[in-house]
């Protein structure tokens, strides 16, 4: 432990106050935490350092000096960057089915748990992970795992954070056809509407707004994109690209669409 103790604590952007009872008090951005240090160990700061001092090498001393310099360290940590739990959930044993927005899991208890998971976690799940069941199993225990450890509802977002960790190749292209249903879904539009022959203008906008997402975030050809969007042609699909970037650019409540409708395409 004495050579943990010999290490310096770098405490940029902190401060550091000693009361006569040898209680440390450290602030930094994300708060303050307090610690009542034995009197034969001396704690103070230089520059932007926290020096942990021992009296001798005695071993009693010595093993003070490399707790009080970890409890330090940990409390220079907690003000500055902050604490994040992680649970890694490591055996065998353990199952996770979904049958519509409900999760029923086998976690070694007498009996499953079951919850109910927000539609979107669910269809986000069932795209990323398709090759392998398994790793489909795992993700689902582990997201159960971090809402539960860190206190979180299961949203999207943290569906997404869990995926990038756990599944090695998350840059996958997203399809025309998943980009098409997340289009409907916003604008509760059937995907058979919006691939018909229909001028009515809100089907117009969405068959737009899918174009232009799928010659943006998939490697399709415009004759493809045309061919998945009702049997149009790459010119139909040219002109929607173009009216779709002037709206953009000219109406704030549509840009607003585009801004969110990219959000919840987007698998990165």
């Amino acid at each position: 432990m004495s050579r943990i103790g010999k290490k310096i604590i770098p405490a940029a952007g902190v401060t550091l106050n000693v009361s006569p009872a040898n209680e440390i008090t450290v602030k930094g951005p994300k708060g303050e935490l307090k610690q009542v240090v034995d009197r034969d160990i001396k704690v103070e700061m230089v520059g932007e350092e926290i020096h942990v001092i021992r009296p001798t090498d005695q071993i009693r001393h010595k093993a003070l000096h490399g707790l009080y310099r970890s409890l330090v360290a940990n409390m220079v940590t907690g003000v500055t960057t902050g604490f994040k739990r992680d649970l890694e959930l490591v055996g065998v044993g353990y199952r996770a089915t979904v049958t519509g927005q409900l999760i029923d899991m086998a976690l070694g208890y007498s009996h499953n748990i079951i919850l109910e998971l927000p539609k979107e976690v669910v269809e986000y799940l069932a795209y990323s992970i398709t090759t392998n069941i398994r790793e489909l199993e795992g993700a689902l225990i582990s997201l159960l795992a971090q809402s539960s450890l860190n206190k979180k509802a299961i949203t999207l977002d943290l569906a997404k954070q869990m995926i990038d960790k756990f599944v090695k190749n998350t840059a996958r292209e997203v399809s025309i056809d998943y980009i098409q249903k997340v289009v409907c879904d916003y604008f509760d539009l059937p995907i058979e509407l919006l691939k018909s022959k229909t001028r009515k203008r809100e089907v117009v906008q969405a068959r737009q707004i899918a174009m232009y997402f799928a010659k943006k975030m998939t490697k399709s050809s415009l004759a493809n994109i045309g061919m998945h969007c009702g049997g149009k042609d790459h010119a139909t699909v040219l002109h929607a690209c173009k009216t779709v970037n002037n709206l953009i650019d000219t109406d704030k409540r549509f840009r607003g669409y585009v801004s969110d409708l990219e959000k919840k395409i987007s698998i990165q």
